[in-house]
């Protein structure tokens, strides 16, 4: 049987720390330490899915240090690896961290989860849209924010959303202050009591990610048949699309509208993808323009007569 070559398991520290009157003793509840554990192996298991396919290959394991003062335990986040599955690197075991935002960042504030959904604060969300490969989050109170694909991905995962709740779980006690993440040789992410209902994870409106654009694309195959597919070429791709302007069907229908190669549309066009599995399905809303470029420009018409007039 194949086997890829033994190798030691990748490893990095992260300290998660509780403090206020209720641990000043080292001590927490059974229960909320319990949510606190599992919710932070979903996030990490969940993180490990989205970014690189498979959660088994990352695990936590766990020393607690009952100091007085704080409740502060020792994780250490392991690229576990079998015979078949490679673990992950220490820079990957980073990123992992980084996007779920169990560090903080100075120069990007909203560039993982946490403080994406410190900055939505419990509001809510009225869409999502894809612009120039990036994430546009519309607040119903108008407010807009751009963020990583890879961010919104993370985010959008369940075990991830749940996981961030199990972690928030001692700070609904009036007697536990504060949160403090810090993995090795990063810089720390605090979070207090008062901004932990404002850190759950929001409603998301559905999975899709919409992008409307004007666009221009050549006709490469029609369909007779209302509802089929038009092939087309978008770019330099050449894409299957729903055509969903019913008065431009209805023209086409009637034979007022006629097509040959090199026969473009002018379209609203809008791509709706999944950013999970990045499948994106293509609709022709309107069609604007139907229009043949001059045969000077060095394309074939294969309809026009060579014959030349007399």
């Amino acid at each position: 049987m194949f086997s890829l070559p033994a190798r030691r398991p990748q490893e990095l520290s992260l300290s998660l720390r509780y403090s206020g009157p209720g641990v000043d003793a080292g001590r927490m509840n059974a229960m909320d330490f319990g949510h606190a554990i599992f919710g932070l192996d979903a996030m990490l298991k969940g993180a490990s899915a989205v970014l690189y396919g498979d959660e088994t290959r990352v695990r936590l394991q766990v020393d607690a240090d009952l100091s007085r003062g704080s409740f502060d335990f020792l994780c250490h986040i392991v690229g576990a690896s079998s015979d078949l599955i490679r673990g992950l690197d220490l820079e990957q075991l980073r990123e992992i961290v980084t996007l779920l935002g169990l560090c903080a960042h100075e120069s990007d504030k909203h560039g993982n989860v946490i403080d994406l959904c410190r900055w939505i604060a419990g509001r809510t969300i009225e869409r999502v849209t894809q612009v120039s490969g990036l994430i546009n989050i519309s607040l119903k109170d108008g407010d807009v924010i751009s963020v990583n694909k890879r961010v919104y991905n993370v985010a959008s995962n369940n075990d991830v959303r749940e996981g961030i709740r199990g972690v928030l779980k001692p700070l609904e006690n009036d007697d536990v202050t504060d949160l403090e993440s810090r993995p090795e040789e990063m810089a720390p992410q605090r979070i207090h009591r008062e901004e932990r209902p404002y850190i759950v994870p929001p409603a998301l409106p559905g999975r899709s990610i919409v992008d409307n654009s004007i666009a221009t694309v050549k006709v490469l195959s029609v369909s007779c048949v209302r509802g089929n597919k038009w092939r087309v070429k978008h770019g330099e791709s050449s894409i299957f699309v729903d055509i969903l302007d019913e008065a431009f069907l209805d023209r086409f229908e009637a034979n007022e509208e006629l097509f040959a190669p090199d026969h473009y549309l002018r379209v609203r066009l809008r791509v709706v993808t999944d950013p999970i599995s990045d499948n994106a399905a293509h609709q022709i809303i309107e069609v604007l323009e139907h229009f043949q470029p001059p045969y000077d420009t060095g394309q074939t018409d294969l309809f026009r007569s060579t014959d030349h007039e007399m």
